[in-house]
């Protein structure tokens, strides 16, 4: 009878070792295919998470909740992650590869949020719950019996709200966030060790009278006769609370002001060549001796928040003057969007240039970036009318096919100079006639311009865009 059981654990050893091998195959093959066709920064991103998705399976098929610990941790750290990046402060993402594959687009739109909260962090919290469940139930098993149909139920809700959020990331938004997937990801791996982990629960569980019909789903779901649910709830608040003051903590002026090193220059060599055009309008002195150009999306919060922060900055540095350019993520307007976006930003882009031409384009930037959630065709004139434009001129204008192949010419600029979100700034005068771009926003930009006035010089050789 011994020597049954152990043949029959060598051959389930032996198969999940061949699982392991084939999985691994699969990933080795595609990351070669994909390096081949020039996707080596994807698969560089994406091979590692997958590596982590079978091999955490792999490790719950032997021990459930080892395996499922190993899941719970890789999905916390790319939660965490996402969450500090949330914070445009905290400079490009890794995996900003281009228009389409571009994390902080994602990761920094009005959906990344609920209630104000990065929804990252709240990611990060129900994976740490899930941690500590898992550790606490290594050495409570018979208080933790109803774990795994807790975390299948758990794991389920999370992969639906994964498939909502992969819908806006490519219907709305318009681009796909690589670390997003890997969260995906580890939903579904989690219902698999959930699965796992209940088998094994299954020879001492007995569903009570009251709940048959359930299968042991109810009691897990009340906490009936079992600590899972008491103590995931405990390690989830737990973990939103110190996830929360991170969040807050990223979200605090001073905090990041006092984040900006003094001894470091945020500065990065662009992908490509900046051009204007002459048509950009200027804030500030014309003829400063730096020139800086914003480029941004007025459906953009981000956007938003650091417009009024970057005219502050230029009132304070007369050296300074500051170019608008529009980049509207939108595929209305915008041929490297692949959906429809922000719906109202082309439009919107149109009015501000319209206000332009009756010499209030940097009063209809303010006024849009403060009323963001009402741009509509109809709000457009509305705000016109509350910065005393000609209505009637305006109307005309906006209809006008050159003012949108103005908003498609700066949409080109970006797109030759390597831009990877908004909103992107760029600086001219450091290094005579050369563009370096600000590797961050409004602090990053006020403490380069800070070293510049205390009479620093920058260093000769400045990294590439997108290459730390």
């Amino acid at each position: 009878m011994t020597n049954g059981k152990n043949l029959k654990n060598k051959q389930t050893n032996v198969k999940q070792l061949g699982l392991f091998v084939v999985v691994g195959s699969i990933l080795f093959f595609s990351n070669t295919a994909w390096a081949s066709e020039g996707g080596s920064s994807v698969m560089g991103i994406l091979g590692p998470i997958a590596f982590g998705w079978a091999l955490s399976i792999v490790v719950a098929l032997q021990k459930p909740k080892i395996g499922t610990m190993l899941a719970a941790l890789i999905g916390m750290g790319i939660a965490l992650y996402l969450g500090f990046q949330h914070d445009a402060a905290a400079g490009a993402s890794a995996c900003n590869i281009s228009s389409e594959i571009n994390c902080d687009l994602v990761n920094r739109s009005e959906y990344s949020e609920i209630f104000g909260f990065p929804i990252a962090f709240l990611g990060a919290a129900f994976y740490a719950s899930i941690v500590g469940v898992s550790f606490t139930a290594l050495a409570n098993v018979d208080q933790y019996r109803l774990a795994g149909k807790l975390l299948i139920v758990t794991a389920v809700f999370s992969t639906l709200y994964s498939v909502y959020l992969a819908y806006i990331s490519k219907f709305v938004i318009g681009a796909w966030c690589l670390f997003c997937i890997g969260m995906y990801g580890i939903n579904v791996v989690l219902i698999v060790c959930g699965w796992l982990w209940d088998r094994d629960a299954k020879a001492t569980f007995v569903p009570s009278e009251d709940l048959p019909v359930l299968g042991g789903y109810g009691e897990a779901l009340l906490g009936k006769n079992d600590g899972s649910l008491g103590s995931l709830s405990l390690f989830f608040f737990i973990g939103v609370i110190i996830f929360g003051a991170m969040g807050s903590g990223g979200n605090n002026t001073a905090e990041k002001s006092a984040s900006v090193s003094l001894d470091q220059w945020y500065l990065v060599q662009p992908e490509g060549t900046l051009a204007l055009d002459g048509t950009e309008p200027v804030y500030g002195n014309p003829d400063a001796k730096y020139t800086l150009v914003e480029f941004a999306d007025f459906e953009c919060p981000y956007c938003g928040m650091v417009a009024p922060k970057l005219k502050k900055i230029v009132d304070e540095h007369p050296e300074v003057k500051l170019l608008f350019k529009h980049y509207p993520i939108s595929s209305l307007c915008n041929e490297h969007v692949a959906r429809e976006g922000h719906a109202n930003a082309c439009g919107t882009a149109v009015a501000a240039d319209c206000a332009g031409k009756q010499g209030r384009f940097w009063e209809f930037n303010a006024i849009a970036f403060k009323n963001q959630k009402f741009l509509t065709k109809e709000d457009r004139v509305f705000l016109a009318e509350q910065i005393g434009l000609d209505v009637a001129q305006f109307r005309l204008c906006v209809d006008d096919p050159s003012i949108l192949s103005g908003v498609k010419s700066d949409i080109a600029a970006a797109d030759k100079v390597g831009l990877q979100g908004t909103p992107s700034l760029y600086l001219k005068g450091i290094k005579g006639s050369e563009w370096v771009k600000i590797d961050g926003a409004e602090e990053e930009l006020s403490q380069t311009l800070k070293r510049l006035k205390q009479g620093d010089i920058p260093p000769a050789t400045l990294p590439k865009s997108g290459s730390y």
